[in-house]
């Protein structure tokens, strides 16, 4: 993570990345004047939803990506996004000489003014929210990269695949369906929009995949601050809100900060792209209801939302569903809200015909991708669920400490009361969106099976999005109430920023620490032993390291780096990626060989002539374990206190914690 501090390169290509794309789009397809707090926040979203569709629309027509060449896109995008033109107009757009007219001294955010200057030259404005926010991101980046900063790779266990699938597209320059030399994997079915821009910022940066994948992860999880910013300004509709809810997410919620601890880096992309949908669709429906003859605005919008609900599908399957239910609970809002009854018929009507349109359009866009699921085992699998009850969430409510402060969640409810004191219904679109997704992953609360198939798990890491903007209109809101009740409402605004400084303050120091080393696999120590590897045993060597059963042991996983071995050390080992699960490997029964193989050396202690036996006869000659333990109970297989002394094995490295043993 150095090297984005380091190496401009690296922060110039993430910054062009996650911009260009997205605010090119914008300026061809988004109808109204939009301010630029507002524009680019939006535009993340959006780059990172049109990245996966590049790659889907050149895996068909055989482009393979380069640096070069992804160098050159992002040249065009920029100049899609700033080509000056002198008649570049949209719908509603007020000319130059009315926007001047109409434009206002002060801007207000909770009371304070802009910062206002001018000069026979050119008006000086300095926007006070707008730099509060440009602040706050800046803020999140920094603490996001410090705390990752030491990392050699990403932690726990979905980091290995997430790594080695951005190497593969990197590798094949775009999508891929063999996995060697990584595994003996040959379909590829895996969401892969994170995977998309962290194998695009390596060609454009020349930074190595693992470093990419956790720098692109890091930036995603502090860009939901401005993300959240956006979606609590469009839905909630108050400033002093919305910059209190990014300042939130940026220094005080747990979450998303949190996800570097699981390399849970795919549902952050996921839920980037999730805002800006969710903006587009809400601008869409109110389209339909406020300037419905504008067919050029709608169909513009349209574009936009299916650029946006596409890119999301091929990015996170289960955060689209989200997606989807927020569309549904901001329909229903504006449906209800409705003077009359032919109104509700009308809109109802509208919205349909609007989500036919755009759902027929995202599955045509994404129907090479959906294709394609036929060949691994999602479908069969998620069909199991769709069949069955079977729920994964076992222990949630040990840790919604974790995911939501029981305080925040306090906060959320005191925002949400003064919402609807004031009569601005709007908030309630997050109470429905939130009972949406949670009957959504416990359908059995409906009488309907498929429970599991979207876990509540999920749902709660992204509760954040709809617990940081009502607890921000708490506290913006609140301090309001407060001041218009003393007489006072000229304070709010500095009482606000006084309370941000507060919160800053406290929310610092725990932000920083917010690692949880038990979950690290890969340790420097690792990575020094995996050159020695590579330096110093043949290629041929094969190694077993420590696992075990996940997800109701239908899978295997590491528990230490040796996991990694194939991707960092080139040799190879027992324990594929876990998504051998969801994958058709290259032989038939390649998931069950993993298993029966893995099973019949566990069978034996490490240290017993019976494991021995089996290891040699399985074709292993080596053995690994590193610092890292995330085994259930701490108990890993390959024990450096099982095999001390042991005449089976010799130890050929021991160093920092790294222990490796040639079988006799």
């Amino acid at each position: 993570v150095g090297a984005l501090l380091g190496a401009p390169l690296v922060a110039i290509s993430a910054a062009a990345l996650l911009l260009l794309p997205g605010l090119a789009l914008l300026r061809w397809l988004w109808p109204d004047p939009l301010a630029l707090s507002e524009r680019w926040p939006l535009a993340i979203g959006l780059s990172c939803a049109a990245l996966p569709l590049l790659l889907l629309a050149s895996s068909l027509v055989g482009l393979r990506w380069s640096g070069p060449l992804c160098w050159a896109w992002l040249a065009i995008c920029a100049l899609a996004a700033f080509w000056p033109a002198r008649t570049f107009y949209h719908e509603d757009t007020k000319t130059r000489r009315e926007e001047k007219e109409e434009k206002k001294s002060l801007i207000f955010v909770a009371g304070s003014p802009v910062i206002h200057a001018s000069s026979r030259l050119r008006a000086f404005v300095v926007n006070v929210p707008a730099v509060l926010l440009l602040a706050t991101t800046a803020l999140a980046l920094a603490l996001r990269l410090f705390v990752a900063r030491d990392l050699p790779t990403g932690m726990f266990g979905d980091s290995y695949h997430h790594t080695v699938i951005t190497q593969l597209l990197i590798d094949h320059g775009g999508l891929f369906s063999s996995w060697q030399p990584y595994a003996a994997l040959r379909t590829f079915t895996y969401h892969y929009g994170l995977h998309s821009v962290a194998a695009t910022l390596a060609l454009l940066s020349g930074l190595p995949a693992a470093a990419s994948l956790l720098i692109t992860g890091q930036i995603l999880s502090a860009l939901a601050a401005p993300l959240v910013y956006l979606l609590t300004l469009r839905l909630l509709r108050h400033q002093a809100s919305a910059l209190v809810a990014a300042l939130l997410i940026a220094v005080i919620s747990t979450m998303p900060a949190f996800y570097v601890n699981w390399g849970r880096y795919t549902q952050i992309a996921g839920q980037t792209i999730l805002v800006s949908a969710a903006v587009i669709w809400m601008a869409l429906l109110d389209w339909r209801i406020t300037r419905p003859a504008h067919r050029a605005a709608g169909l513009r919008l349209l574009a936009l939302a299916v650029v946006a609900s596409a890119g999301l599908v091929l990015t996170h399957y289960r955060v689209a569903v989200f997606a989807a239910c927020f569309v549904a609970a901001y329909a229903l809002y504006r449906v209800l809200t409705q003077p009359g009854w032919l109104d509700r018929r009308r809109a109802v009507l509208g919205f349909a015909l609007i989500g036919l349109a755009a759902g027929a359009l995202t599955l045509a866009v994404v129907a090479p991708w959906l294709l394609r699921l036929r060949e691994g085992a999602l479908l069969r699998i998620g069909g199991y669920y769709i069949a069955n009850n079977l729920s994964s969430d076992a222990g949630i409510h040990d840790i919604f400490g974790l995911i939501v402060a029981p305080w925040l969640l306090g906060l959320a409810l005191l925002g949400l009361a003064l919402l609807l004191a004031r009569r601005e219904w709007r908030g309630l679109v997050l109470v429905g969106w939130f009972a949406l997704m949670w009957l959504a992953a416990n359908p059995y609360l409906l009488g309907l099976n498929g429970t599991g198939l979207l876990t509540s798990f999920a749902v709660l890491l992204a509760v954040y999005l709809i617990v940081a903007p009502l607890a921000g209109a708490g506290i913006a809101l609140g301090v309001e109430w407060l001041f218009d009740t003393l007489r006072r409402p000229w304070m709010a605004g500095p009482a606000t920023l006084a309370l941000g400084a507060l919160l800053l303050g406290w929310g610092l120091g725990g932000q920083q620490r917010m690692l949880a080393p038990q979950n690290q696999l890969v340790f420097p120590a690792d990575v020094v032993a995996m050159n020695w590897i590579r330096a110093e045993l043949p290629p041929d060597a094969r190694f077993f390291v420590s696992s075990f059963g996940a997800y109701g042991g239908g899978v295997f996983a590491g528990s230490d780096a040796g996991w990694w071995l194939p991707f960092l050390s080139g040799r190879a080992s027992n324990l594929p990626p876990i998504t051998y699960g969801t994958e058709a490997g290259e032989t038939p029964d390649y998931q069950l060989s993993v298993k029966i193989d893995n099973e019949a050396i566990m069978a034996h202690p490490i240290g017993s002539p019976e494991a021995a036996a089996a290891l040699k006869a399985a074709g292993y000659t080596h053995l690994y374990d590193g610092p890292g333990n995330t085994a259930p109970a701490g108990q890993e297989y390959v024990s450096a206190a099982q095999l001390a002394g042991s005449p089976l094995y010799e130890i050929v490295y021991n160093t920092a914690g790294v222990s490796i043993w040639r079988i006799r």
